[in-house]
């Protein structure tokens, strides 16, 4: 493998290219994955039509020249980045609904990781059951209890003549396996996605069915290696942590160079590293622009002035439906 730095993204001279997700097949961290590096509907569809047809082992699936491997925790997939047992991991920073993912951020300073990239996926949560089962016949259904929760009206007045079973389970794919393992049962039904509907074989009996329907997570596609985006993109994000010196008002001086020097801020988070309130506070920065522009470094060498263990974390193109 060949990473190119700074002004190309990355090459590979090995035929597999392995990406890591945490959850089991159909949840919307593979998706992500999928639509991320196949980056193609077509493929995409023949791949989830002929994935448990002719795939013994779905821990590891082989789609082209990709190899898609899912983990059980996120910290699972930062030690496969790190240890090389695969190329990229695609990780949950925030979702528009319920926020920010607080264990990722956790998690970047304790390994030597990179952001080369990212994607944002609507998340469009489905009724789904099997192809047997009517509406009226739905007596329970299974899903992430932020699924759950995100559909609490639309659960209540589809649902309205009688008492339904909400069952939480770990994420939504397991919801929609959950019913698809089930061969008798007509009751159950599971909130998830399209693409778990087709992975497993489901009718979709009501679409949309979130209570907003304007819902988004941003992955990121972390890597041991870093690969800059191309400085003369229009659209590039760069992120970094930081912690504030203890001095009156540091965080409002370690951020104002930034304004000053026209750079956008796209996200300010701050968060104790463990949840211990003795330790200092660190900060997750996200801002508009090329790490090597003249704006930035000048933002940047400010930042240094009233910020300790300053740390690039990348600087990478951002999804196209982040700026539209």
């Amino acid at each position: 493998m060949c990473f190119i730095f700074y002004d190309e993204i990355f090459c590979f001279l090995k035929f597999m290219i392995k990406i890591g997700y945490q959850g089991v097949l159909g949840a919307y961290s593979s998706e992500a994955s999928f639509r991320y590096f196949l980056n193609d509907e077509n493929l995409i569809e023949n791949s989830l039509n002929n994935i448990l047809v002719n795939s013994k082992n779905q821990d590891k699936l082989e789609v082209n020249n990709y190899q898609f491997t899912n983990f059980a925790r996120f910290e699972d997939v930062f030690k496969a980045v790190e240890f090389s047992e695969v190329d990229f991991g695609v990780i949950p920073l925030e979702n528009s609904y319920a926020g920010r993912v607080a264990e990722i951020h956790n998690l970047f300073p304790l390994y030597n990781l990179y952001i080369v990239g990212e994607y944002v996926l609507p998340v469009n949560h489905k009724l789904l059951a099997k192809h047997n089962t009517n509406l009226e016949d739905v007596k329970q259904i299974y899903s992430h209890e932020q699924a759950l929760m995100q559909c609490n009206s639309n659960i209540s007045q589809t649902f309205a003549s009688h008492n339904i079973i909400r069952t939480p389970v770990a994420n939504t794919a397991v919801g929609a396996k959950t019913v698809a393992d089930n061969k008798t049962d007509r009751i159950i039904s599971a909130i998830a996605s399209s693409f778990a509907a087709k992975l497993y074989n489901l009718k979709i009996l009501k679409d949309n069915f979130a209570d907003i329907k304007s819902n988004y997570t941003t992955f990121i596609i972390i890597s041991k290696e870093p690969s800059f985006a191309k400085q003369t993109s229009q659209n590039v994000l760069t992120s970094i942590l930081f912690t504030v010196r203890n001095i009156p008002a540091s965080i409002y001086k370690s951020i104002g160079g930034f304004a000053t020097n026209n750079v956008d801020l796209i996200k300010l988070e701050s968060y104790i590293p463990g949840g211990v309130s003795s330790s200092a506070a660190q900060f997750f920065l996200t801002f508009k622009g090329h790490i090597y522009n003249t704006n930035v470094r000048l933002a940047m060498e400010e930042l240094g002035f009233f910020a300790t263990n300053t740390k690039l974390l990348g600087c990478y193109e951002a999804d196209k439906k982040r700026f539209v």
